[in-house]
């Protein structure tokens, strides 16, 4: 809630926008390596920034009641939208280091590993973020909307 309620609006929405860029500047930056990954991770920040506006409409049209509901999924959505585009960014600097290396190197293998962690995530992961925005935009009431007399009274 203190996401959705406080941390969205600061500095008139400044640093959610500053946040979508620099992942915006990554997804860029990655495409020649890592395109499918890249167009995963840039409809990732496609959905983050579209539910942030869904909440301003929540806001705007007194519908207070879905701010709780869809809350903590923004904050999983923003989480995994984070860890894809740190990964993603590990990738490509992974990639430069390791072609810097000579084959048989040690590193190499690290260096590996950090490309096909963010692979992984971007595959596995990161769709689960277009999803979650999907599920908040059928605004299901169905926990507001259940009548008193369905809780059980001692």
């Amino acid at each position: 809630l203190d996401l959705v309620g406080r941390k969205l609006g600061q500095r008139g929405g400044a640093n959610l926008n500053a946040f979508i860029k620099d992942v915006r500047t990554t997804v860029a930056a990655s495409k020649a390596l890592y395109e499918e990954q890249a167009a995963t991770l840039g409809a990732a920040a496609d959905a983050v920034m579209q539910t942030a506006m869904r909440f301003l409409g929540w806001f705007g049209a007194g519908k207070m009641e879905m701010v709780p509901l869809a809350a903590n999924r923004f904050l999983e959505m923003m989480a995994e939208t984070t860890v894809g585009w740190l990964l993603l960014e590990g990738a490509v600097i992974a990639a430069a280091q390791k072609d810097a290396l000579a084959e048989g190197h040690p590193d190499r293998a690290f260096y590996t590993g950090k490309e096909y962690a963010a692979l992984y995530y971007a595959r596995n992961v990161l769709p689960l973020v277009e999803e979650k925005s999907r599920r908040m935009q059928s605004e299901d009431r169905s926990p507001v909307d259940i009548p008193d007399a369905a809780f059980a009274t001692v």
